[in-house]
This record gives structure tokens, C-alpha cells and sequence, in this order.
């Protein structure tokens, strides 16, 4: 975590596009899109409807949209995401609900065609 964090509190709501250079404690709602160079950290009562991007990603919450993390994403066991997830390390908590791919490593794997 940097040493600044921008706090969005629990009667707050905030719909658009975030863009951020620290990190980021989200108590309320956001709806959109979240943009961090660093950590988004989703409390128990908190809800992003958003598709994210950050270096690690921690859901205690509620998050509705695709995660890329470029470090880590950890899914809380109350936590409720519902999305595809993208990070080189992924870990989720028994009692965690997680609807969506998840895809650990820095690039997805595809096939290549078989040749007969």
C-alpha cells in the first residue's frame, strides 16, 4: 500500500469513471468504472458495480464487474463477486461467493489449433 488513500465513505455514492494514483477504501458505492495505480480495498457493506484495475484488489464486499490486478486479487469469506478475475496470484476465502473466470498468471493461456 502507498502512503496516501482516498477513503469513499459509507452514505457516499459515486457513479462515473475513478481515476487514482493511490490507493483506494471504498465504505459506499461506486458504479462504473476504477482506474489505481494503487491497492482498492471493497468493505463488508461496500458495493462496486464496476470493472477495476489495480495492483492488488481485496473484496470483503460486494463487487460486480471484471477485476484485473497486476499483483493479487483476495476474495474475503463474506465477500460476494460476481465477474471474471485476472491477476498473477488469486485467493479466496471458504464462504466466499465468486461467480466469473479466473484467469492466475500474467498472460491467459489459449490452445493452438491441432494440426492433423
Amino acid at each position: 500500500m502507498s502512503n496516501l488513500m482516498t477513503e469513499i465513505g459509507r452514505e457516499t455514492i459515486l457513479r462515473g469513471t475513478v481515476n487514482a494514483e493511490e490507493d483506494l477504501l471504498v465504505l459506499g458505492r461506486v458504479e462504473g468504472t476504477v482506474v489505481t495505480s494503487g491497492d482498492l480495498t471493497v468493505e463488508s457493506e461496500a458495493l462496486v458495480a464496476a470493472d477495476v484495475t489495480a495492483r492488488q484488489v481485496v473484496v470483503r464486499g460486494a463487487l460486480v464487474g471484471d477485476i484485473q490486478a497486476s499483483e493479487l486479487v483476495h476474495i474475503g469469506q463474506e465477500a460476494r463477486v460476481s465477474g471474471n478475475i485476472t491477476a498473477p496470484r488469486i485467493s479466496v476465502e471458504e464462504g466466499a461467493q465468486v461467480s466469473g473466470r479466473l484467469v492466475m498468471g500474467a498472460a491467459p493461456v489459449t490452445a493452438a489449433p491441432v494440426k492433423a
